[in-house]
């Protein structure tokens, strides 16, 4: 059995404005998606006589970096810029990759991280975006 090959080329990440429409945010050249984690509960007790785990944690599905050239007439980075000072706001979000199933994934995320980089000369100016995933990250092809 193969397994499926997906190309970072062409990938994009999208996010829902003010409608159900996904728009795909402006100028992305870098996305790090998902470092998420899950654990196992511990259900050791004192007369225990070696760890106990029984089943698994909710599972966190961390947070995506998203890195692209800053532009402050784009929709998107005003959308974004907009979210992270809104410290409870949350949007709809969807990673749209370039293979030939055209997987998707979609998630919930509040932006919690956006650092500009230094401006120095012969270089666009970038900023970093970093997205909390809120709940599940549901995958289709």
């Amino acid at each position: 059995e193969q397994m499926a090959k997906i190309p970072g080329k062409g990938a994009v990440l999208q996010m829902v404005l003010s409608t159900t429409t996904y728009t795909t945010v402006d100028n992305g050249i870098e996305m790090v998606p998902f470092a998420g984690s899950n654990t196992a509960i511990d259900t050791t007790i004192l007369t225990s006589t070696a760890k106990r785990k029984e089943g698994l944690a909710i599972p966190d599905y961390g947070d995506l970096s998203f890195t692209g050239f800053h532009d402050i007439t784009s929709t998107t980075h005003v959308a974004l810029a907009a979210a992270f000072s809104n410290a409870s706001s949350t949007n709809q979000f969807r990673i749209n990759f370039a293979d030939t199933d055209t997987t998707v994934a979609t998630f919930v995320g509040g932006v919690t991280g956006y650092a500009p980089t230094g401006v120095v000369q012969d270089q666009m100016v970038q900023t970093q975006w970093t997205i909390a995933i809120d709940g599940a990250v549901t995958w289709t092809t």
